[in-house]
């Protein structure tokens, strides 16, 4: 029988209901046991969930969060996962260095043009998707509308439209800047803001601090150690100091600040909170899980331990490619957004969401932020667009991944 939650990989949160797949998944919910200052991992972490429904409440520490109510499932088919993959350009050089697309004569000796586009899938293969022939760097265009948040009337909300990459950042992506990193780049003060909007950003954007950058890894050795899973579930991190065969995982065990760095220096953001569940839920369709309204499979997510139907419990050999389950995919193209990882959004946490929501997010201190998604080693219901979770900015876990978000193309 498989368990869910081995000691090695929960050991910082209690599991409330049964403790076998073989009594049901949606029976299990996690909660955590440290308070709003963090516990959980040491004196950093601490994770708390809320779900959409009955299946997936949870009473966290302190009364944290509020959750939604049960989603609505969407009727409208499943949209191509496809895509052309916009985010990568070349042009050719001519005499002398190429650069982003020389002027050089036509027929010289001079080098190719420059890449325009992520740089965290700069000679990176086309490895990523179910084919494993995708650029890991696609990121597909939302249109943007009016919804409800956490499936809830209470909290309706409106957006811009933007583009939300089609792939969770993966062990490569994020070797490319851990490499720019040590070699001395760090964000300015003021990235990573919506610029894109009317306003330059969401109300109340700052955007990075320059205090953030003293908390970044400074050397290759550093980063090593950054990225690393608490040391109970140290087994469970995708990273590795070498490239080896983990490359196209999703990264995990990383911070709120490593997840908005690394954006940043992609050229690109954190979704917001809304824009994060708006892409989930098809907006107004108000879709109960990405795909729609059916019951939760392993051909649609990777979650529950059950990536590896061939081991005995939550082993590493769970965490699956990003891109494994195009079943699930949602309406517009974009992968895993149920499983896999939980997804780090710009938000900070708090228990009763902003209201109205005009392309809002909730930004302060490097408090505790929020994660949607759901996870490898979580059950059934944490996969419900509906359901979110707390983590403190400055921790991490197995569970933990992201994506970035990008102007509309």
């Amino acid at each position: 029988m498989r368990h869910l939650g081995a000691p090695s990989l929960f050991a910082a949160l209690t599991i409330v209901g049964a403790c076998h797949l073989g009594l049901g998944l949606d029976a299990l919910t996690f909660r955590d046991v440290g308070d709003a200052s963090g516990g959980g991992y040491g004196a950093q972490a601490g994770a708390s969930e809320s779900g959409g429904d009955a299946r997936s409440s949870t009473a966290t520490a302190g009364g944290m969060d509020a959750g939604g109510t049960g989603g609505v499932g969407g009727t409208s088919s499943q949209a191509s996962s496809g895509g052309a993959p916009a985010s990568t350009a070349s042009g050719a050089g001519g005499d002398g260095a190429g650069g982003t697309g020389g002027e050089g004569g036509a027929g010289g000796n001079g080098g190719g043009g420059g890449t325009v586009g992520p740089p965290s899938c700069d000679g990176l293969a086309a490895n990523c998707g179910p084919n494993t022939d995708e650029n890991c760097c696609v990121s597909l265009p939302i249109p943007g509308g009016t919804f409800n948040r956490l499936n809830n009337a209470s909290y309706p909300a409106k957006i811009s439209a933007f583009a939300l990459d089609r792939f969770e950042v993966t062990v490569g992506r994020f070797r490319r800047f851990v490499v720019a990193s040590v070699n001395g780049y760090s964000p300015n003060p003021g990235d990573g803001k919506h610029t894109h909007l009317p306003n330059g950003g969401n109300p109340g954007e700052l955007g990075w601090n320059a205090t953030w950058n003293a908390k970044l890894p400074a050397t290759a050795v550093a980063w090593d150690m950054a990225v690393q899973c608490p040391s109970q579930e140290s087994a469970n991190a995708t990273w590795t100091p070498a490239a080896a065969d983990k490359e196209y995982l999703p990264i995990n065990c990383l911070s709120w600040l490593h997840a908005q760095a690394f954006c940043i220096f992609d050229g690109g953001f954190l979704p917001t909170e809304a824009e994060w569940s708006f892409a989930a839920t098809e907006g107004s369709k108000q879709r109960a899980y990405p795909w729609g309204a059916g019951v939760p499979t392993t051909n649609h997510a990777v979650y529950a331990c059950l990536g590896n139907p061939m081991d005995s419990g939550c082993t590493p050999s769970d965490i699956l490619a990003v891109g494994s389950r195009p079943l699930g995919d949602g309406a517009y193209g974009q992968s895993d957004l149920a499983g896999s990882a939980y997804e780090w959004v710009l938000d900070d946490h708090a228990a009763v969401l902003p209201s109205p929501c005009n392309d809002c997010a909730l930004v302060g201190a490097l408090a505790l932020g929020v994660q949607h998604g759901g996870s490898w080693g979580y059950a059934a219901n944490s996969l419900l667009t509906a359901t979110r979770r707390a983590m403190a900015k400055i921790a991490s876990d197995s569970a933990t991944g992201f994506r970035c978000a990008r102007p509309a193309p």
